[in-house]
């Protein structure tokens, strides 16, 4: 089986056949598993494997990382000439707590806000923009690096992990976001939108 991938690496498309295979034993057995701990064989619980403590960076302004995942609603920016307002209401009407209004002046946006980013991959011509926001979250998720390579390397060497790409071949200089910028970057039940970026 081939699936496509949206990324950016050397070979966009891989055979996952065996990935599959292996998740849907996996669940197989974590559906059949639950049953047997929900009938008292609480001995099937396994232990939680030991990690090394996350790193607790904070970004150059010293927002931690949550701070800066809950600061997405205010870090939005908003082009009403770009809006398609009325005829287009997909940032409304999809955003799940209901926290953004056009209807409104000032638009409202991310009041509440979960960070899922949602509103700005679905808008068809790209009115809402989170540049600022995402840049900032791809630096501040380079200091973790240092505290996530460690785990992904033991669950690797204990077979828990498997690569696609060795290390030295991840491009952190070029994220998705920064090669994907078409609109709308989804279309709802559709899926990632690739190569409208031309």
């Amino acid at each position: 089986m081939e699936i496509a991938t949206c990324c950016t690496c050397p070979n966009r498309t891989r055979r996952w056949a065996i990935d599959i295979e292996e998740a849907e034993k996996y669940g197989w057995e974590m559906a059949v598993r639950s049953m047997r701990i929900s009938k008292g064989e609480t001995d099937l619980i396994p232990e939680a494997p030991a990690l090394l403590p996350p790193p607790k960076p904070r970004t150059g302004d010293g927002k931690s990382i949550m701070e800066l995942i809950g600061s997405f609603g205010s870090m939005l920016k908003y082009d009403k000439e770009k809006c398609l307002y009325p005829q287009c209401t997909l940032c409304m009407d999809e955003c799940p707590t209901y926290g953004n209004d056009v209807t409104v002046e000032p638009p409202v946006f991310g009041e509440p806000c979960l960070g899922c980013e949602f509103c700005v991959r679905i808008c068809p011509t790209g009115a809402l923009d989170m540049t600022e926001w995402i840049e900032q979250m791809f630096e501040a998720s380079k200091l973790h690096l240092p505290g996530m390579v460690p785990n992904l390397d033991k669950a690797e060497q204990e077979g828990r992990f498997r690569r696609y790409i060795p290390m030295d071949d991840v491009d952190f200089e070029t994220p998705g976001f920064r090669t994907h910028t078409g609109h709308p970057q989804w279309i709802i039940g559709v899926g990632p939108q690739r190569d409208k970026d031309k």
